[in-house]
């Protein structure tokens, strides 16, 4: 699989093997600017400029968890090499 995010507000997870695209991740108020999957493949996280962090299940296209991450918009987000740890960094100028 997968991911993008872009300016409509919307994830979408792509098959890899047809090209197409399977489930959209739908709830962010502002466009989206990083995706990353957890390293097990079962989390995926987007990053928006509405402030929060999502969490979705890889598997359901469900939402799992939202997170108002930060005071402005969320520019990047990370999972840690063993996929515990998330890292995110905002135009407010923090990173957490």
């Amino acid at each position: 699989m997968v991911v993008t995010g872009g300016a409509d507000r919307v994830a979408i997870l792509w098959s890899r093997e047809h090209g197409s695209p399977q489930v959209a991740l739908e709830g962010h108020g502002g466009s989206i600017q990083a995706v990353a999957f957890s390293p097990a493949g079962a989390t995926i996280l987007t990053a928006s400029l509405d402030c929060t962090v999502r969490y979705w299940s890889s598997r359901t296209g469900l939402c799992v968890m939202a997170s108002h991450a930060h005071e402005r918009g969320v520019y990047s987000g990370s999972f840690s090499l063993d996929g515990t740890l998330v890292l995110t960094s905002s135009c407010d100028g923090s990173v957490r």
